[in-house]
């Protein structure tokens, strides 16, 4: 009878030591419960600033592009401009050498009429 006792007491204290160790066990799961929401929380509030910040940068890429694209097109722009000038710079020299050449050929052109005047009388 001792036996059977000992038996049941030492199944009552295990009982009693399991019961102990579950309330530990969710009193731990209770907290990492909450330690677990809190750092859902914290990482969505994260994942909406990391989106904000994606979205500031895709703008920033954005913008640099259309000023890139608008650089380009001045730039383009510029190169046939200077390309005009230079081209139009050479035709002022012709065109002043040309000017000089006919004022002598008019010079000339009146001393011969003059003297082919002259001749005729």
């Amino acid at each position: 009878m001792f036996l059977i006792f000992c038996i049941i007491w030492e199944d009552y204290i295990t009982a009693i030591l399991l019961q102990a160790n579950l309330t530990h066990q969710e009193a731990r799961l209770t907290v990492a419960m909450a330690d677990l929401a809190a750092a859902e929380q914290e990482l969505e509030e994260r994942e909406r600033a990391l989106q904000e910040v994606k979205e500031q940068y895709d703008a920033a890429v954005s913008e640099k592009q259309r000023l890139t694209d608008a650089a380009n097109n001045c730039l383009r722009k510029m190169t046939a401009a200077t390309a005009l000038i230079n081209g139009l710079g050479g035709e002022k020299i012709r065109w002043t050498q040309m000017s000089q050449q006919f004022k002598e050929q008019l010079g000339r052109s009146v001393s011969v009429l003059l003297i082919m005047g002259c001749m005729i009388r």
